[in-house]
């Protein structure tokens, strides 16, 4: 049963100016009340004085071996085996130097019997975990669109507990591949664990007129990374245009060589 039945809910402010506990018994308000609360992280993140935790560089040391999670919103996988292979290269050149897990979730109009299925596998030293949840089929927009966030945010969290336990603990850092959609991943693990980020970015829509709203969701995921690379200097140039500010370092697509 995907929406459970929740009696209790408690929200409080991060800036304790305010709190309310609502009671509620029907599954329908359940997804509007944790809406709303989602929609409350949301504006804090816009404020980054708010924020439960440090932004900046991590501190980091070549002499030690990280655990690395590459967080990715596109990733090669059993519906498009091609999507996102750079981005499986790249894990695989790092996995030379520091352990590395993959993380990708998307839906599968063939998953019937079944909300979710979990393929994980191991390739060139990556450990891969994708995870495939029931696609969204509805008439009426919001309730899709909630649907598909809380399936969406159930499977990656699905595949996070799965590397977690073959890390035997949280990730060092996380490598976050193309802003949208898994950026609203890694700045939860961000903030539940404090694991910093960085984002290599591959999206050439920077390149056309974005919609407003998905700017200003992009600009607030590029405001809390370490480090955001893009894949190169016309597309450095870009995003600097839309008027995303961070640490800037351009690094290109891997190549094997081999």
């Amino acid at each position: 049963m995907e929406t459970l039945l929740i009696t209790f809910l408690f929200i409080k402010c991060y800036n304790n100016r305010c709190s309310c506990q609502v009671l509620y018994f029907c599954p329908t308000f359940s997804i509007f009340i944790r809406f709303l609360a989602h929609l409350r992280d949301f504006l804090c993140f816009l404020d980054p004085k708010r924020l439960p935790f440090k932004t900046g560089k991590p501190e980091l040391s070549i002499s030690r071996r990280y655990k690395v999670l590459f967080l990715s919103s596109w990733y090669p996988n059993r519906i498009e085996p091609l999507q996102g292979n750079f981005i499986q290269r790249h894990a695989e050149a790092v996995s030379e130097f520091s352990d590395v897990a993959s993380l990708y979730v998307c839906p599968d109009s063939k998953l019937i019997d079944k909300l979710f299925d979990v393929e994980i596998k191991k390739e060139k030293n990556v450990f891969s975990v994708n995870v495939y949840y029931r696609k969204v089929k509805s008439s009426v927009p919001i309730f899709s669109l909630l649907t598909k966030y809380f399936r969406q945010r159930a499977a990656l969290t699905k595949g996070f507990h799965e590397i977690q336990k073959y890390f035997g603990t949280k990730p060092d850092i996380i490598h976050l591949n193309v802003v949208l959609p898994a950026g609203f991943f890694a700045l939860r693990l961000k903030k539940l664990f404090n694991i910093p980020f960085i984002i290599t970015e591959h999206s050439t829509e920077y390149h056309i007129k974005m919609k407003t709203r998905r700017l200003l969701v992009t600009k607030m995921i590029c405001s809390q990374a370490s480090l955001i690379c893009p894949v190169s200097e016309n597309l450095k140039q870009t995003m600097q245009e839309c008027g995303i500010e961070n640490n800037f370092e351009v690094v290109p697509n891997v190549v094997d060589t081999n």
